[in-house]
C-alpha cells in the first residue's frame, strides 16, 4: 500500500516482487509486475478504480490516472514461464470503480471494452471467451479471482 493505491497478491510466487508507484499530485497510480512470471494480484487506486485479473498475470504495467484514464502494457510469456496449466493464465481484466466508460489503451492502441455487470472487460487474447466461461473464471476458476476477492 502507498498514497492510497494498493496491490493485492494471491498465492502464486509470494517471493517475487510487484511494484507500486504513486504520483499523488498528478493522480497517476502504476502497478507492475515485470518479471515474466505468472502471477495473481489485484490493483486499487485511491479513486476507486479496481482491476482484476481472471488468472494469473505474466509481465503486466496498469497505469491510472484521474481514475479514468487506464494505460495497460501487458505481454503474455511463453516456454519456461507458463503455468502448467494454461486455463490459469489470465484472458481479461475486469475493471470497476469508475464514473462512466473509462478510457483504455492496450499496448500503446486504443482498446476495446465490453460492459459486464459493474465494469469493463477487457481481453487479453484475440478475443472475448463466451460469457459463461468469463463468468466461471471471475467467479470460481482454478485461482483467487476478482470475484472472489
Amino acid at each position: 500500500e502507498k498514497n492510497g493505491a494498493l496491490i493485492e497478491r494471491g498465492k502464486s510466487h509470494p517471493e517475487l516482487n510487484l511494484f507500486l508507484q504513486t504520483f499523488p499530485k498528478q493522480k497517476i497510480y502504476v502497478a507492475m509486475n515485470l518479471l515474466p512470471n505468472y502471477l495473481d494480484y489485484t490493483f486499487k487506486e485511491p479513486g476507486g478504480v479496481k482491476i482484476a485479473a481472471d488468472g494469473r498475470l505474466s509481465m503486466c504495467r496498469f497505469a491510472v490516472k484521474h481514475a479514468q484514464e487506464i494505460d495497460v502494457t501487458y505481454h503474455a510469456f511463453g516456454g519456461v514461464y507458463a503455468p502448467k496449466d494454461p486455463a490459469e493464465a489470465a484472458t481479461v481484466l475486469l475493471i470497476t470503480g469508475m464514473k462512466g466508460k473509462p478510457l483504455v489503451t492496450l499496448n500503446g492502441k486504443g482498446a476495446e471494452l465490453k460492459k459486464w455487470k459493474d465494469g469493463w472487460l477487457l481481453a487479453l487474447t484475440d478475443a472475448f471467451l463466451k460469457d459463461e466461461e468469463i463468468a466461471t473464471r471471475l467467479g470460481s476458476g482454478s485461482t483467487k479471482t476478482a470475484a472472489a476477492r
